[in-house]
């Protein structure tokens, strides 16, 4: 766990929620660490709940991480979810659409040994992805299927049709 404490949310003087500098602090750290195993980034500091565009890693190709959520207090065996992290891809910022998360935005789980798409079974698919919820849930049907046509049709499923045509 490198020494990270769990993630926090806390409350500002308007009444918004956003991550505790303790868990800016672990976010920085994290990525710190993991700036050594990424090549050709940039790298600047994570602030706030919906990262500024060029926050994060920064790829060549402008894909980027962009939050995560960090859990170490839960990662106690290779199962264990440990957090998860954002990717933004398509040189777009995250967006926060209502309660919907920009369809530009995948997440990961990570755990100890490994990070994999959040959304590769039919309930999450269907909970998330289908009714527009929170996109960046649709991680696992983006890669299993090599498509977003979820934006487009709304009887797709894991264990049947895969495509709108």
């Amino acid at each position: 766990n490198w020494g990270l404490t769990d993630s926090e949310l806390e409350e500002d003087d308007e009444g918004n929620m956003d991550h505790s500098e303790e868990s800016n602090k672990n976010y920085d750290k994290f990525l710190t660490i993991m700036s050594k195993y990424i090549k050709s980034v940039k790298y600047e500091k994570l602030v706030g709940q919906y990262q500024e565009e060029t926050a994060g890693f920064v790829m060549p190709d402008g894909t980027r991480i962009t939050g995560m959520w960090l859990k170490p207090s839960n990662c106690i065996n290779d199962y264990s979810n440990c957090g998860d992290i954002y990717i933004t891809v398509k040189g777009k910022k995250r967006e926060k659409i209502g309660d919907k998360f920009g369809k530009y935005t995948f997440a990961f789980i990570i755990n100890r040994n490994r990070i994999f798409p959040v959304g590769t079974d039919d309930s999450m698919f269907k909970n998330y992805c289908l009714n527009g919820e929170n996109y960046s849930r649709c991680t696992g049907w983006v890669i299993l299927n090599g498509n977003m046509d979820y934006l487009h049709c709304n009887d797709l499923s894991f264990n049947g049709k895969t495509k709108c045509k």
